[in-house]
């Protein structure tokens, strides 16, 4: 064998977003979405090798705007792509997004949605 160096570049995963949509009315009905993995520089080329938990949260400077049933979705093991969860009805205008959160991952923020 012989001694070396090597210079590696780490990249993080994060997540986006399928079926958010981006104009939405108050009272429209509940708006279905998954989340994908994504690597920059790769795009949505890869599969998790164990079970990932994403926790969803809004952020909103209009409380309460919407919120996100289950809180939690997976993605399981060889899969790319998160059970589905929702989010409900608008309940006044503003603009929000989702945030998907999960351990070894960048959070994952929505397209912006504005709500008339």
């Amino acid at each position: 064998w012989t001694s070396g160096t090597a210079n590696m570049n780490i990249v993080v995963p994060t997540f986006s977003f399928s079926g958010v949509t981006t104009s939405r009315k108050v009272g429209d009905p509940a708006n279905s979405f998954t989340v994908n993995l994504y690597t920059p520089g790769c795009g949505t080329c890869d599969v998790a090798n164990a079970n990932v938990t994403v926790t969803f949260s809004v952020s909103s400077a209009t409380a309460g705007i919407v919120s996100v049933s289950p809180t939690t979705a997976t993605i399981l093991a060889n899969a790319s792509q998160s059970s589905a969860a929702s989010i409900s009805s608008p309940t006044a205008t503003g603009t929000y997004n989702v945030i998907a959160k999960a351990a070894g991952f960048t959070d994952g923020v929505s397209p912006s949605v504005t709500v008339t």
